[in-house]
């Protein structure tokens, strides 16, 4: 009996022994499986920052040729605009040289514009130039906004002969008022911008309303220009329609009247973003247009000019 006894407490004690071993190993890996799951973050958060590490290098990248791109596009238009600036009809003598309009704006050749050449040889007749400096005319460019951009653009090239009185979002009506309170002027030729922002008023209002700007225009300058509703982007085609119905009846006024019209059609380039305003390309193209109808009056401001629609 006691060997037996003696045998049970052995594999008791040895049951607890391994029990307290079990305990200790469960232990061990308990704490092992919490390190392979820290490192397995750490892991995770290391390939989550080269991930973004890539992304940031990626857009900065892009960044960096969307940069590239925006610098090729300003000197583009830096050197479009020089181009339209040299398309500008000269208004130096037959041979090319002598004075132009603008003064005080150096050439690229290094002299400044605006001031007399010597010439090679005496010449028997002045030039355009020298009658624009001697001549007594001026242009009053009036309207909206359009007017505003276009007129800037002229004066910008013509100097002090050119005036500017225009108002932004200015509707028809009040482009109206402003010609008919106007003193007379026979020294002025005045050229009107307006209507753009009345397109949606009735076709008949639209009518009258540039009647009456004629009517008074006539009376109190030498000479009128009437610029044409100028094609616009956003509006639908029952306002387009409307636009080229006004301009016909508007063409057929002007001649029944003796005065001037002029008619601008500007593609889709020559407009800015909103559908209505044009860009410097279209502010040029508009600014010739008128330019070209002017300069007559500029130089032979006594002289009664012919009259006729500009296409």
């Amino acid at each position: 009996m006691a060997t037996r006894s003696s045998t049970l407490s052995m594999q008791e004690d040895r049951i607890v022994a391994l029990e307290s071993a079990i305990a200790l190993m469960s232990e061990s890996i308990r704490k092992l499986e919490v390190a392979v799951l820290g490192v397995d973050e750490v892991k995770s958060a290391v390939a989550a920052r080269e991930v973004v590490n890539l992304a940031v290098e990626d857009r900065l990248s892009t960044l960096e040729k969307q940069v590239q791109e925006l610098a090729s596009g300003v000197e583009g238009v830096k050197i479009r605009f020089e181009d339209f600036d040299k398309e500008w009809p000269a208004l130096g003598d037959e041979n090319g040289e002598g004075f132009t309009v603008v003064e005080g704006r150096r050439s690229k050749r290094g002299r400044v514009r605006g001031t007399p050449v010597a010439p090679a040889a005496p010449e028997p007749k002045l030039s355009m130039a020298h009658r624009l400096r001697e001549s007594s005319g001026r242009v009053l460019i009036a309207g909206d906004s359009l007017a505003r951009g276009v007129g800037h653009k002229l004066r910008e090239q013509c100097g002090d002969m050119v005036e500017v009185r225009a108002f932004g979002g200015a509707k028809l009506g009040s482009v109206r008022d402003s010609v008919v309170g106007m003193r007379r002027d026979e020294t002025r030729q005045l050229v009107v911008v307006a209507g753009a922002n009345s397109i949606a008023e009735p076709a008949a209002d639209l009518m009258t309303n540039f009647g009456e700007i004629i009517d008074a225009g006539k009376e109190n300058s030498k000479e009128l220009v009437m610029i044409g509703l100028i094609k616009r982007y956003d509006v639908g085609h029952e306002y387009e329609s409307k636009r080229i119905v006004v301009n016909g009846k508007l063409r057929e006024l002007c001649e029944s009247k003796d005065v001037k019209f002029v008619e601008y059609e500007p593609e889709r380039s020559r407009v800015h973003r909103d559908g209505l305003h044009l860009n410097f390309r279209g502010q040029n193209e508009l600014g010739r247009r008128i330019f070209s109808v002017t300069k007559p009056f500029l130089v032979y401001p006594s002289v009664s000019l012919g009259v006729g629609a500009q296409s």
